[in-house]
């Protein structure tokens, strides 16, 4: 359960997160293309940006396969492009 930490990681997550906390910090560890996942999971990583605090890549190509499907299936749902701060 969420609810009792300050620190959150997430690796390969495809299930939605809820209940964020204002104290809460999620860390994201992406570790494998998302290109290659289902559209349900990809969805589910897009619907859980906005939660995400930081995220940390394997690789370099890792990072932008996963800023590339992202920013296709938001401009396909006519959404605000997705951008990683450094």
């Amino acid at each position: 359960k969420v609810k009792d930490y300050s620190i959150i990681i997430f690796q390969h997550t495809n299930s939605l997160i809820q209940n964020k906390k204002s104290y809460h910090k999620f860390i994201y560890i992406v570790h494998c293309k998302i290109s290659t996942m289902n559209f349900l999971n990809n969805n589910n990583i897009i619907q859980n940006i906005n939660n995400v605090d930081y995220f940390i890549f394997v690789s370099e190509e890792v990072k932008t396969d996963f800023i590339s499907t992202i920013n296709n299936i938001l401009l396909k749902q006519n959404k605000s492009r997705f951008s990683i701060q450094f």
